[in-house]
């Protein structure tokens, strides 16, 4: 396909089946595909944040799933051999446009 649409779906598991679920979505996506992802991110420092209650959430609703910061979120994709292109901050989340790594 051209674009995959995945929301709040990687938060709800651990880094290595975040990294499958990215990589399968890789192979199937077209050559110029995207993915766009609508997660929280954990934000730096101790100010309370949406992002950090939704961890806590994850940490009892889940087996090994979490919020994650931008740099998890870049590693994830690195590691599934993409890269993310653009984020876009909403009050509640974030759009994370998500590209193939350009050889």
């Amino acid at each position: 396909g051209d674009l995959y649409i995945l929301k709040r779906i990687i938060h709800d598991w651990d880094d290595n089946q975040s990294i499958t679920i990215l990589k399968n979505c890789n192979e199937a996506m077209n050559r110029n595909g995207k993915i766009i992802l609508l997660e929280e991110f954990i934000v730096p420092g101790n100010d309370p944040s949406l992002g950090k209650l939704a961890d806590i959430e994850m940490l009892v609703m889940s087996s090994g799933g979490r919020e994650r910061t931008n740099e998890e979120f870049e590693s994830l994709c690195s590691n599934a051999g993409l890269v993310m292109t653009r984020v876009i901050p909403l009050k509640s989340g974030n759009i994370i446009e998500i590209e193939r790594l350009k050889n």
